[in-house]
C-alpha cells in the first residue's frame, strides 16, 4: 500500500475519532507526501533528459546532446532545493509555501508573511535565493515583490496551509 492509501486510510480513521493524528497533522503530513511525489517526479524526469542526452550523442554528436544534459540537471537541483537536511527539517524556503518572521500577535504590523513562487541558485556562487510576494501581517496589508538568500533564512516559520496553498491566491 502506498504512502498516499496509508494517509487516506488514517483521514478515514479521523473522521471516527479513532486516528492518532489531529486535523493539523494530517494536513502536515498531506503536504510531506505531495512534496515527496514532486521530488520523486522531478528526479524521474531527470533520468528521462539524461537518456534522451546519450541517445542525443550517439545520433547527433556532443553539443546536441548538452541541452538535455542540463534540463536533467536543473530538474536534479529542482528536486534538491529545500530537501530536509539530515536533522530533519527543510533547510531553506520551498517553492509553493508560506513564511512568516514572527508570531503576528504582539505586534502584526512588524511581521512579515512571505508566499514563495520560486527558488533560484546564483549562476556563479551557486547560493540559493526565494522569490515571491510579501506584506506585513496587519490586515489589508498589500502584497510587494520579495526574495531572501541562504543567509536570511534563520527565523522563518512554515505556516503553509495545504488545502489552501493547493488553491492559489491573488498576490496582487
Amino acid at each position: 500500500m502506498s504512502a498516499r492509501h496509508d494517509l487516506i486510510d488514517e483521514y478515514g480513521r479521523a473522521e471516527t475519532g479513532t486516528a492518532p493524528w489531529t486535523l493539523a497533522e494530517f494536513q502536515q503530513r498531506l503536504a510531506e507526501i505531495r512534496d515527496e511525489a514532486r521530488d520523486e517526479a522531478l528526479l524521474e524526469a531527470a533520468e528521462v533528459a539524461d537518456a534522451e542526452a546519450s541517445r542525443l550523442y550517439d545520433d547527433m554528436g556532443q553539443k546536441a546532446a548538452e541541452g538535455a544534459r542540463a534540463v536533467a540537471a536543473r530538474l536534479r537541483a529542482m528536486a534538491d532545493e529545500g530537501r530536509p537536511a539530515p536533522g530533519g527539517a527543510p533547510d531553506f524556503f520551498r517553492t509553493g509555501h508560506t513564511y512568516t518572521d514572527g508570531d503576528g500577535y504582539t505586534a502584526p504590523e512588524l511581521t512579515t508573511i512571505f508566499r514563495v513562487e520560486h527558488v533560484t541558485r546564483h549562476p556563479d556562487r551557486g547560493s540559493r535565493r526565494a522569490i515571491g510576494w510579501a506584506r506585513s501581517g496587519a490586515p489589508g496589508a498589500s502584497w510587494h515583490g520579495f526574495f531572501r538568500d541562504e543567509d536570511q533564512y534563520d527565523g522563518w516559520t512554515n505556516i503553509t496551509d495545504p488545502p489552501a496553498a493547493a488553491q492559489g491566491g491573488d498576490a496582487g
